[in-house]
């Protein structure tokens, strides 16, 4: 989109950029929504224009705290 500004807005330019910006919005909110950790705040992050792609990957990239094992207190 920023090569946009810079051309102008030549018509060569705009008829690529177009299509190929909104194609990459689609496919992230596609794969977010795909992802087995992903939950619908996510989801909801990705359709955010411009920045919604950086937000969820920076959400993923997380750690995520590992759950403590069960204690069992039945031992014979």
């Amino acid at each position: 989109m920023l090569l946009n500004l810079v051309t102008v807005h030549w018509p060569a330019v705009s008829s690529v950029m177009g299509p190929l910006h909104g194609c990459s919005y689609l496919f992230v909110i596609i794969a977010t929504a795909r992802h087995p950790q992903s939950a619908g705040r996510l989801t909801a992050l990705a359709l955010i224009p411009g920045i919604g792609g950086l937000l969820v990957t920076r959400q993923l990239d997380r750690p995520r705290p590992v759950a403590p094992e069960p204690v069992d207190n039945n031992q014979t």
